[in-house]
């Protein structure tokens, strides 16, 4: 709750810390569901705070975990996150190796959003490698089926995947009709953040379509949410596209 609602993150992760230390003798089923809980939650925190070798870590000890339960549904799980780790760093074989086996188990159990979280990310890596035709298969797919499944927050992520891929390929006016489309979910469900990336995207678009006046208004939005949810990893970010368009 801290770390939702006020952003402290390091108190979060002295508390789950605290957790995970009074239960690591304990090999009950209980204690071994409750440590795997834990450690999704830590590689989460620790991603906020920029701390990958301390998320890798937790991510690791998350897979083991699942494979020790013997469990596909979290099997799955622990796939999808350690190649969204490996997506971030930019080492797409091995994204790609875990989405795969993601989307593998997740269509041996039958789970739709398992399947729907490994095409978006499937969607992301072929992204990042410039493979625009499989990259926007596998995103409309996944939006699809987020949206059959009623989850609107992941479906705005699907649609700012695809409003990425448009983007990477500098059509821009294609990429700010999907990352409207993005911010009219959030504003729906109330995810500020998400609200500020979206302003955020649609600033650098607008900038490179050279329309100041839009860019400046997203720009503007993005700011004053980041500096009201004290998300600094973010600002920075903003901050530095904001001097780029105030000085175009």
């Amino acid at each position: 709750l801290k770390a939702r609602k006020s952003q402290d993150y390091m108190f979060a992760i002295d508390q789950y810390n605290e957790a995970l230390n009074k239960v690591s003798s304990d090999l009950s089923e209980e204690a071994i569901l409750f440590k795997f809980t834990l450690h999704e939650h830590l590689s989460g925190l620790y991603q906020m705070v920029l701390q990958p070798a301390a998320q890798l870590s937790h991510l690791n000890r998350y897979r083991e975990i699942a494979y020790q339960m013997r469990n596909d549904y979290f099997i799955a799980l622990s796939e999808l996150e350690l190649g969204r780790y490996y997506n971030r760093r930019n080492e797409h074989a091995k994204s790609l190796q875990y989405y795969s086996e993601a989307f593998r188990v997740g269509n041996r159990i039958n789970y739709p959003g398992i399947k729907a979280h490994a095409q978006m990310n499937l969607a992301r890596t072929y992204r990042d490698l410039e493979q625009w035709d499989e990259a926007l298969k596998h995103a409309h797919d996944a939006a699809t089926s987020f949206q059959a499944l009623g989850q609107d927050s992941f479906t705005s992520e699907a649609l700012t995947v695809i409003a990425m891929v448009y983007a990477e390929q500098k059509q821009w006016n294609q990429a700010i009709v999907q990352y409207l489309n993005a911010l009219q979910v959030n504003e729906r469900l109330g995810n500020e953040i998400g609200q500020g990336l979206n302003h955020h995207n649609l600033a650098e678009a607008y900038f490179n379509l050279d329309n100041g006046p839009a860019a400046l208004t997203s720009i503007a939005k993005a700011n004053a949410i980041f500096t009201a949810k004290k998300v600094k990893h973010y600002l920075v970010f903003n901050e530095a596209l904001y001097a780029q368009i105030l000085m175009k």
